[in-house]
C-alpha cells in the first residue's frame, strides 16, 4: 500500500459528495478546501468546516473528510481477479512446482484483508472507539 499517491480531481470529489449529500453539500453542510491534504491508494482527505449543527458536532467544527477514489472497489476487485488468474496459471505449471506455496490461498487471504479497508464506515467506527477510549487523555490527539 502507498500513501502520498496522485489523487483524483476535485470534480470527482464534488460528484461523489453530491451523490451522498445532495448538490448543496458545500453551502448547506461543509465548507471544503478543494486541494486534498493527503492522498493514499484508496482515498484522499480534505480539510473542511461544518456549516451547521448536526447534533453530534456544532457548527464550525473542523473536519477531515475522506473521499474514496472513483471506482476504487471495481479496480481492487479487478486486481484481485487478475492476481487469482495468474496464481492459478502458475500453480498449474508442473515443472515450476509452485502448488506448495498456495499462491491462490495467499491471494484470497490478501483479498479478505484488503476489501474491508474499502469500508470507510468501519474506519469511522474505529475512530469512534478510539475517541471513547482516549478522548479524555490530553496527550492523545486524532482527527
Amino acid at each position: 500500500l502507498r500513501d502520498r499517491t496522485r489523487g483524483h480531481a476535485w470534480r470527482d470529489t464534488q460528484h461523489i459528495l453530491e451523490q451522498h449529500f445532495g448538490s448543496r453539500f458545500q453551502s448547506d453542510l461543509l465548507q471544503m478546501e478543494d486541494e486534498p491534504i493527503g492522498s493514499g491508494c484508496i482515498a484522499q482527505v480534505y480539510r473542511a468546516i461544518l456549516q451547521r449543527d448536526t447534533g453530534l458536532y456544532p457548527k464550525g467544527t473542523e473536519l477531515a473528510v475522506k473521499v474514496q477514489h472513483p471506482n476504487i472497489l471495481h479496480k481492487v476487485c479487478v486486481d484481485f481477479f487478475v492476481l487469482d488468474k495468474i496464481a492459478t496459471f502458475l500453480e498449474a505449471i508442473p515443472f515450476l512446482n509452485l502448488r506448495y506455496l498456495s499462491l491462490r490461498d495467499s491471494v484470497e487471504q490478501f483479498c479478505s484483508i484488503m476489501l474491508p479497508q474499502l469500508d470507510l464506515t468501519l474506519e469511522a467506527k474505529h475512530l469512534e472507539r478510539f475517541q471513547q477510549d482516549f478522548g479524555s487523555d490530553p496527550q492523545v490527539h486524532f482527527p
